[in-house]
């Protein structure tokens, strides 16, 4: 089990966050947590021929730079089994995650929102009511939302989510994963860094708030009075423009853990590929930490690297 102990991210000590057992969205738990608790008493061939039957990919890629001195962040993936869960307001593209906020409904509709906030006294939701009633007669229920509700709030509490982003590899798209020229140019300092390979089925925990990214022309919509407000909340966390669709990205989301840590199983981590620019110097760095992973008794990895085609715009991947 992992640790329950929450810190922010510190870079004098690796840092960890909360328990995902019991950090996450309203859509988590239950169902979800018996159908992992299952997938967890299988073996790692039973958990591997189950994974092939579903949508699941077999392996994740995240793409690193390497830094010039500090080998920190590189240290906390390879020897503390440590993902940094970034905030959204660190993200590379303004449009992430983003939804058409809308208030749709009715006066009653309205009423029952109030009447199922959990977290206000049942005298204060007496006020509420009339209150609520005399805007939406004056101003209808439009004027209400944009008086005691707003699109920079929701931002706000998405920009305090933590997120891991992986790609993937697509069986019919040769270039996909870590053969993508885009993903070693745009994350991986100019296919000067490094990218790290993950096996799902040697950690069944990273299922439980994994999720494909949806790429599609428009925001998603969410109606606030709606009562499936929170399944539309999900959708605007999966979701991005066309012209990211070369990424082939999945997600693991924790609620209200921006910039904090992810523990994963050693196990997890399979593999390192070495960009096709890497220096000689980065190179024996990363080696370096490799070696200090092998005498801690950690998993051992496979060192791979990329190499540039001699004829064509690829990348090959060897031992």
């Amino acid at each position: 089990m992992r640790s329950s102990k929450g810190f922010k991210a510190d870079r004098a000590k690796p840092a960890t966050i909360a328990n995902p057992w019991s950090v996450g969205y309203p859509w988590t738990g239950g169902e979800s947590d018996s159908l992992i608790h299952g997938f967890r008493q299988l073996s790692y061939k039973e958990r591997r021929d189950l994974l092939a039957t579903q949508t699941y990919t077999r392996y994740l890629y995240k793409f690193k730079a390497i830094p010039d001195k500090n080998p920190a962040h590189l240290e906390d993936t390879l020897l503390h089994s440590l993902l940094y869960l970034s905030s959204p307001r660190q993200f590379n593209d303004p449009f992430d995650m983003a939804a058409d906020i809308v208030a749709k409904g009715t006066l009653e509709d309205l009423h029952a929102k109030i009447d199922n906030t959990s977290a206000v006294p049942k005298d204060d939701k007496e006020r509420m009511r009339a209150e609520a009633t005399a805007i939406v007669e004056a101003k209808g229920i439009k004027g209400y939302f944009e008086r005691h509700q707003s699109s920079s709030l929701f931002r706000e509490m998405l920009d305090r989510s933590g997120v891991a982003s992986f790609s993937s590899s697509k069986i019919n798209e040769r270039d996909s994963g870590p053969r993508n020229i885009l993903m070693w140019s745009h994350y991986a300092d100019s296919h000067r860094g490094l990218c790290f390979q993950f096996e799902l089925a040697r950690d069944p925990l990273l299922l439980r708030e994994l999720v494909r990214v949806r790429y599609e022309p428009r925001f998603p919509e969410i109606n606030w009075l709606s009562s499936s407000f929170s399944e539309q909340l999900e959708g605007a966390l999966f979701h991005k423009a066309p012209c990211w669709s070369y990424e082939h990205e999945w997600r693991f989301i924790l609620r209200e853990c921006a910039n904090t840590y992810l523990p994963f199983c050693p196990e997890a981590l399979t593999a390192v590929i070495l960009g096709c620019e890497i220096s000689a110097q980065k190179e024996k760095l990363v080696r370096g930490i490799i070696e200090k992973r092998l005498r801690r008794g950690l998993p051992p990895l496979r060192i791979m690297r990329a190499s540039r085609s001699q004829s064509e715009y690829r990348i090959k991947i060897t031992q």
